[in-house]
């Protein structure tokens, strides 16, 4: 009775081993381009990139005719798997949005930095594809987030069948992050040793200032002497990143239509 005892025990602590080992098959996938903050939010691991934001300006030429309105109520119709993107993704769907040519804002009020790179040669050139997106104003941001969400779940939906999109979490929503949960971040990814400032490179042969540098790729949260955007009680701000573990962001005031050539982004995803 007393080897049947030391038997039961012995099994309970093999199999609860075991299953504390092994992971969980519901685990979600991270929204691309992100790492965790916590059981609810997602960051970007970098800023968003030149071909990033291209991509955001050809879809909303060439597939929305600039309706970021009518393309979020669109998909809102979406099954949630095995979808057809033609139905969205269709220009003939949309109206031209009157007010759409606002979204363009930093496309056409560069700053022309050097005999070299104006903002247009810098956003389009192969040289640059992945250094930050900058001259970007918080109104242009906040709807690239708009469209970064509905353009995820158009491809969750539309790439997967039930199995494979029940690995993915149901709902995805992006938007800007707001001060505190920057400086979670910056807490959260120094104490876990994930967090890389990436110092300029010195790339003599590109025409560019040396503070615009290619982004890392590493699965770390990276931060750079460019000022981001953010929120905080429902106004904008530019942090700067004091890179000391005990130091915290640094904030000032920016206005929603301000746009400058040392101002980049990223966005935090809400899931559920």
């Amino acid at each position: 009775m007393k080897n049947n005892s030391y038997l039961t025990h012995y099994v309970f602590v093999l199999i609860y081993s075991l299953l504390i080992a092994i992971p969980s098959f519901s685990q979600k996938r991270n929204p691309p381009g992100t790492i965790q903050l916590n059981d609810s939010l997602y960051i970007d691991a970098t800023p968003k990139c030149n071909l990033n934001y291209r991509e955001y300006l050809w879809f909303l030429r060439n597939k929305l005719n600039y309706n970021l309105t009518a393309f979020e109520q669109k998909v809102s119709t979406l099954p949630y798997y095995h979808a057809n993107p033609y139905k969205v993704y269709n220009p003939a769907n949309y109206p031209v949005n009157s007010d759409s040519l606002t979204l363009l804002i930093s496309e056409t009020k560069g700053v022309f930095w050097n005999q070299w790179t104006n903002f247009t040669s810098y956003l389009n050139g192969k040289l640059y594809f992945y250094f930050p997106i900058v001259n970007i104003p918080y109104t242009v941001a906040s709807n690239f987030c708009r469209w970064r969400t509905q353009a995820l779940r158009v491809n969750y939906a539309a790439s997967k069948n039930q199995k494979e999109r029940d690995k993915y979490f149901k709902e995805v929503t992006y938007r800007l992050p707001t001060m505190g949960e920057l400086a979670l971040a910056k807490s959260k990814f120094m104490n876990e040793k994930a967090f890389k400032f990436h110092e300029q490179l010195p790339h003599d042969s590109l025409p560019i200032f040396p503070d615009f540098f290619l982004l890392d790729t590493s699965r770390k949260f990276v931060v750079t002497k460019l000022h981001e955007i953010a929120t905080e009680n429902h106004l904008v701000k530019q942090i700067s990143w004091d890179t000391t573990s005990e130091g915290s962001i640094i904030s000032t005031d920016l206005p929603k239509e301000a746009f400058y050539e040392n101002l980049t982004f990223r966005c935090v995803c809400e899931v559920k």
